[in-house]
């Protein structure tokens, strides 16, 4: 099993380190894979990142723990749409179309500052069977940047009985 970390738009993998360092300390691997350097020669747009970012996903053995943060969160869900047998779980920080057919479990976080986002992720959360919502205490939409310890505690929690 693979516990895969999914940054957003706005950010690169580098962007994970401070929440990394603290799932270590719970002896948590994960991976977190530059999304803009996967589709090398080809352009950043949505397709190709997502086009690369399952191939990465899909040379992983085993059941996947995807945690994504807003264009992570995104690649996350349609990942989860396209090959639900690959994921165990699922943690999405902030799309509704198909959420209904998601059956693995899911978090949703939402920085408790993040106003703008809040009611979607309720909502996702709500159309997900198996999800969970939690707030992020003292951070907006960046979480792993804002309180990277926080958040790390609530991934680990989420993601211990898959360990």
């Amino acid at each position: 099993m693979k516990n895969i970390l999914i940054h957003g738009l706005g950010q690169n993998h580098k962007s994970w380190n401070e929440t990394i360092k603290f799932l270590e300390i719970d002896n948590i691997d994960v991976l977190c894979p530059a999304l803009f350097k996967m589709s090398s020669g080809n352009s950043n747009d949505y397709q190709n990142i997502f086009s690369s970012f399952s191939d990465f996903c899909n040379n992983q053995e085993g059941k996947l723990n995807l945690c994504g943060l807003s264009l992570g969160g995104i690649l996350a869900l349609d990942y989860v749409k396209k090959y639900p047998e690959k994921v165990n779980s699922m943690s999405n920080h902030n799309i509704k179309n198909g959420l209904d057919k998601i059956n693995c479990k899911s978090l949703i976080l939402c920085g408790s500052k993040d106003k703008a986002n809040m009611k979607s992720a309720k909502q996702i959360s709500q159309s997900i069977r198996k999800s969970e919502f939690k707030i992020v205490k003292d951070s907006s939409h960046e979480v792993n940047v804002d309180n990277p310890k926080e958040l790390a505690h609530i991934i680990y929690d989420f993601w211990k009985e898959f360990l």
